[in-house]
């Protein structure tokens, strides 16, 4: 393995270059944001050992490596999340609503209310369910990061059908 010193100076360069460039890719962004985060993947990428100088320049490199780290970052910071979709593919998609203006959100919900607000009971939270496994889940973790933390398959399993049992057994006394 080659061994490449850091020269932050250029990278700072040539991170603002492309940042300029990219910027039309990135429209939720300022220039410094985008920046930012080119430069942070950038030192992350050349930290991590994956540019290599006997292959190329290290402009040629950023400008392959950045896009699609960067975007990454990108859609995260706006609330897409990259899971496993119904039809078995990996793709990203909105899980969380951001936004920079809370308050005129709430006003604005407030707004088109046109029946008072209901008190809702909480849900009850006695279940057989491990919490650590039903929040992992809720998060959008699958069972292979769930694994590589320390719980099984067979574990797993175990708690959706539990879980399964649980809710089959709500839906049939909430018809009745």
């Amino acid at each position: 393995m080659d061994e490449y010193t850091i020269d932050k100076e250029q990278l700072c360069e040539l991170t603002q270059r492309w940042a300029r460039q990219a910027l039309r890719l990135f429209p939720r962004w300022e220039l410094a944001e985008l920046h930012s985060e080119a430069f942070l993947v950038a030192m992350h990428l050349l930290q991590a050992g994956r540019y290599k100088p006997s292959k190329g320049a290290l402009s040629t490199f950023l400008w392959h490596a950045l896009p699609m780290d960067v975007r990454h970052r990108y859609r995260n910071a706006h609330g897409e999340r990259y899971l496993t979709d119904t039809d078995g593919k990996r793709r990203y998609r909105q899980t969380e609503f951001v936004s920079d203006n809370v308050q005129k959100i709430i006003d604005d919900s407030i707004a088109r209310t046109d029946a008072p607000m209901q008190m809702l009971e909480p849900k009850p939270t006695t279940t057989n369910v491990n919490q650590m496994w039903l929040k992992a889940r809720i998060a959008g973790m699958g069972a292979l990061e769930l694994s590589r933390r320390g719980m099984n398959y067979q574990e797993q399993r175990k708690q959706a059908e539990i879980l399964y049992d649980e809710q089959q057994s709500q839906r049939q006394t909430r018809g009745t």
